[in-house]
């Protein structure tokens, strides 16, 4: 099973469809580069996944994370996923990581209030989780 599938994603603001029909799936230890022109809607495919669209966005298709389907889920679902199962480095690195971290414990102290060294160990153990060699 995929760690992540998307199938047929589509956001719509009004009449205007500003991402369409996108698909991929995400294995565990796969990495996936999204790259396009400004505009082109890589943000916005990103924030359905964590259920984050802005107001007036509206998504259909299907966002899965582990089967689980994300697109309509309840906010507190998605909030309980957010920073655990599905996360996001923003685009802007200088307000999203703390330059004293590294950047895979900077969303488990945020997330956690934890220290350094708990959010240390807590980053140690996602790349075998996520199906990674170290």
């Amino acid at each position: 099973m995929s760690l992540l599938t998307i199938d047929g994603l589509t956001i719509r603001f009004g009449d205007t469809v500003v991402v369409h029909e996108v698909s991929l799936e995400l294995a565990a230890g796969e990495r996936v580069a999204v790259i396009g022109e400004s505009g082109s809607g890589k943000t916005l495919t990103t924030l359905a996944v964590l259920g984050l669209l802005p107001p007036g966005a509206v998504a259909s298709g299907s966002v899965r994370v582990d089967g689980e389907e994300l697109l309509g889920a309840p906010e507190r679902r998605l909030a309980e996923l957010r920073g655990g199962s599905v996360a996001m480095v923003f685009q802007n690195p200088q307000t999203t990581l703390d330059p004293l971290m590294r950047p895979i414990t900077s969303p488990a102290r945020t997330r956690t209030s934890c220290r350094v060294a708990s959010a240390s160990g807590w980053a140690s153990r996602w790349p075998s989780r996520a199906g990674l060699a170290c």
